[in-house]
């Protein structure tokens, strides 16, 4: 029962760091052996002159060869994306509300096995790549067993539905900033990482390291991962998993009529949610070969980069938070438009950057886009009127309540809403980079500038909707009757 869960409370962190630290460790390593490897086995350069592209021995030949290469490397990239972005959207639209009815621990069994599935794949394509000549198309195979497992979508929605499960809801903002806080060391420490293991050693080695690093995740749930629904037929739940009324309650749950213009709300919040998930995923994987490009830097160079915007946006987006909530009184529309104005900025800086020391200019300017990632949530979950929360840290715990306090309809909701955007970010942010890349590789980033303009502009109207309604009857949240 309840004692059970409490003394099993904090099983699920483990396997978290585990498989976000094998996830961080590969991202960028995966990345430079594309390049290296389209560039030996594609375009039949010599090892030797493959082997200085993106270290500090370039030259003016490794240059054009990686503008050369680059194209056909984010074509890769983009089709890795589609596959998991479409399967993995379709799988989560099931595995949420499937998950309210007969467990989280099946689905999470489910994403480390796609996971370790891919990591291995990837992990047996390099050994033999270094024996014999391979396509690096060869990869893009990996993207189906992470897809068909739900991947990252699953696995977010499914971890903090968990949370909601263990939890009291006094306890629970507190306990979901410790898992961010995992989630967040795990990711420094994996990208920090990466570039001197792949130097050290080798990208087999950093893909047969992040495998083993899943599977001890995937061993530690199966063994001491308390289940928190209780258990139905196997049959059941095969058959519920294609059940259609798992669409429509969640459908249900942003088109059914509120009052005060409520649903026009919950559709602006998320038009520009999805927007947001349009630009980053677009603009995320293309980052690296835009700096390799730009700016000639290494593995070492990016990750760097990468943890110190980490960190800084994290600090900045919790001091904003704690700031402007108590000493301006600011609410939580109005903190969105902020944190879009954040990331609007760090992207122009970006585009117009011409050395390394802008880039991280532009990371002091983003500093507080993260807000918005917590706020649109925050109105999404509790549409109306806000309450005087009074104390700071109490301000950041009911915000934090609210996002996490999904069950899997509504959370699959807005994470499959998201990945429907970022299944045409990833197509349109390609595109864009491969025709500028001779001319202005940074183009890409005027494109994330435009989408979060119109972003902070959809919470303009929010605000004003609500500015015209505050004084209209009791509003419904649109997690009630979940």
């Amino acid at each position: 029962g309840s004692n059970r869960l409490r003394r099993n409370n904090f099983t699920l962190e483990p396997s978290l760091f585990l498989i976000v630290f094998g996830w961080s460790l590969t991202s960028a390593v995966f990345t430079n052996q594309l390049v290296y490897q389209t560039c030996v086995d594609v375009y039949h350069y010599n090892e030797t002159t493959c082997k200085c592209l993106g270290t500090k021995n370039s030259s003016n030949i490794t240059k054009e060869i990686e503008t050369e290469v680059q194209p056909y490397v984010a074509n890769i990239i983009m089709a890795k994306q589609l596959i998991e972005i479409l399967i993995g959207t379709i799988m989560c639209l099931r595995l949420g509300p499937w998950s309210d009815l007969h467990g989280r621990k099946p689905i999470l069994i489910v994403v480390y096995l796609g996971t370790l599935l891919q990591f291995g794949v990837i992990t047996s394509i390099l050994v033999f790549s270094s024996k014999i000549q391979i396509d690096p198309w060869w990869y893009v195979i990996s993207a189906f067993p992470m897809a068909i497992s739900g991947g990252n979508t699953a696995l977010t929605t499914v971890v903090f539905s968990y949370i909601s499960d263990i939890t009291e809801k006094e306890n629970r903002a507190l306990r979901n900033g410790i898992t961010q806080g995992v989630i967040l060391i795990s990711v420094l420490l994996g990208s920090i990482s990466s570039g001197y293991l792949n130097d050290w050693k080798s990208p087999t080695f950093v893909f047969a390291l992040a495998t083993f690093c899943v599977f001890l995740g995937l061993i530690h749930i199966i063994l001491f991962l308390t289940e928190t629904i209780s258990d139905h037929s196997r049959v059941e739940r095969c058959t519920d998993l294609f059940m259609p009324k798992l669409y429509q309650d969640m459908i249900h749950t942003a088109v059914k009529k509120r009052p005060n213009l409520d649903r026009v709300i919950v559709w602006l919040i998320l038009a520009a949610v999805g927007l947001a998930s349009f630009c980053t995923e677009g603009s995320m994987t293309l980052f690296y070969l835009f700096v390799r490009e730009k700016f000639e830097w290494t593995i070492e160079n990016y990750t760097a980069y990468l943890s110190v915007n980490m960190t800084f946006s994290a600090i900045g987006s919790i001091i904003a938070l704690v700031g402007l909530k108590k000493l301006f009184k600011v609410n939580d529309t109005i903190l969105t438009i902020f944190g879009y104005l954040s990331t609007m900025g760090q992207s122009l800086i970006a585009a117009m950057a011409s050395t390394t020391w802008h880039m991280y200019v532009s990371v002091f300017v983003g500093g507080i886009k993260n807000i918005s990632y917590v706020t649109c949530r925050s109105i999404l979950t509790n549409i109306g009127p806000e309450a005087d929360i009074g104390e700071s840290l109490s301000y950041i715990i009911s915000v934090l309540n609210k996002i996490f306090h999904f069950k899997g309809k509504i959370n699959a909701l807005i994470s499959a809403f998201e990945s429907l955007f970022q299944l045409m970010g990833s197509p349109a942010f390609t595109q864009l980079y491969k025709a500028t890349l001779k001319t202005y590789p940074g183009a890409f980033n005027l494109l994330s500038v435009l989408i979060f303009f119109i972003d902070a502009l959809l919470l303009v109207i929010v605000y004003a909707i609500q500015a015209i309604t505050i004084s209209a009857p009791p509003y419904t949240a649109i997690n009630e009757s979940i």
